[in-house]
């Protein structure tokens, strides 16, 4: 994403970036994993949906991986997470190593969790093509929250505590999940597609939809380093100062010195994310995960 593109924009920005460990003091069952990701259950490439595919000019079958809990799990209800990868709306998939590690940390702390593919249609590096590759991108994962919503009874999911996290273009995508109207026809129809709340690692909103950001849309948070040149910071700033400007709930934490998609960064920085998650999912209120035995506690 070129810099010039948002720097008149950032003459008027207002922002607003979160100090690490003040905002979002992680407490509950939550704030901790309940089982070691070797214990978790994974069925791999269940179909969700299906659409037409601009770049390879074919429908595509639209698959996912479900991470669960192990069996021993026996809550009634459980909250759940849609990971969605990045490679420039043009390349990588569900099974791209950051993507996989995020399911199985969400899984192990106690998420019903998906890995998902989307439709690759951003080969075109030309700022509009991205940008329509980024709406079919998003019409694709609301349909995985649909499916989520369809199988909620067998897979024990709480429908009122599903939300994404994405990275690069999966968190510009995750962006448009939380402040972008329109459900497209990926799959699922009849079943609703909003969410909890939205996690980008890395993300930012396109400017021309920054007027139709709304304050009743899902709170959203931004981890971003201060030094990426892909998705630069200013984007991340501008997205975040957007969305205050409407009211809505949107938070920027930002990474010094780091670079595009500081996953490592994040990683010691989990007490942050599962804070946020905790307030704005309300997951105080939802079923606490219990290790069946002392030798699948993580410690």
């Amino acid at each position: 994403m070129a810099r010039s593109s948002y720097v008149q924009g950032a003459l008027l920005a207002c922002l607003s970036i979160v100090s690490l460990g003040q905002q979002f003091p992680c407490t509950g069952c939550f704030c901790k994993p309940t089982w070691d990701v070797s214990t978790l259950q994974l069925q791999s490439d269940v179909k969700y949906g299906s659409a037409f595919n601009t770049h390879t000019k074919q429908t595509q079958s639209l698959l996912l991986d479900v991470y669960q809990p192990p069996k021993t799990d026996e809550r009634k209800l459980r909250p759940a997470m849609v990971v969605i990868h990045g490679g420039g709306w043009s390349s990588h998939n569900k099974t791209e190593e950051w993507a996989v590690k995020m399911a199985g940390h969400f899984a192990a702390y106690g998420f019903v969790t998906v890995s998902i593919d989307y439709r690759l249609e951003g080969q075109d590096h030309a700022p509009a093509a991205k940008e329509a590759a980024n709406l079919d991108a998003m019409y694709d994962a609301k349909a995985a929250v649909r499916w989520l919503v369809k199988n909620s009874k067998d897979l024990r999911i709480d429908a009122s505590r599903i939300s994404a996290f994405g990275g690069s273009a999966g968190a510009a995508t995750v962006a448009f999940m939380v402040a972008v109207p329109g459900e497209g026809d990926s799959g699922n129809p009849g079943f609703p597609s909003n969410l909890t709340v939205g996690v980008s690692l890395s993300g930012m909103l396109w400017p021309d939809k920054f007027g139709g950001i709304k304050a009743t849309d899902p709170p959203y948070i931004d981890f971003h380093g201060t030094a990426d040149t892909k998705i630069p910071l200013l984007a991340a700033q501008l997205t975040n100062n957007a969305m205050q400007k409407a009211n809505a709930t949107s938070f920027l934490v930002t990474f010094e010195g780091q670079g595009h998609v500081p996953f490592q960064t994040l990683e010691h920085h989990f007490n942050d994310l599962f804070g946020f998650l905790t307030k704005y999912m309300d997951l105080q209120g939802a079923e606490c995960p219990r290790a069946e035995t002392l030798s699948n506690l993580v410690v």
